[in-house]
């Protein structure tokens, strides 16, 4: 499973018929009441779903 930032390059590479997982920009976990970060709810059942063994993170570098 490819995790990747931008929806276009993971439309892109999941034409290509790749395994992605767009996210929503950086922000992909909270805190929880224990104060300790956590994965956001959907995306772990995104990845309990596709029962992902391997996984990728595409970045990119953004200029500032």
């Amino acid at each position: 499973m490819i995790l990747l930032e931008g929806e276009f390059k993971c439309l892109s590479l999941w034409e290509t018929g790749l395994p992605v997982l767009g996210l929503p920009g950086l922000v992909v976990y909270q805190k929880d009441e224990n104060g300790e970060p956590r994965l956001l709810e959907e995306l772990t059942q995104a990845l309990h779903k596709v029962a992902a063994t391997d996984l990728y993170y595409l970045g990119d570098i953004d200029p500032m």
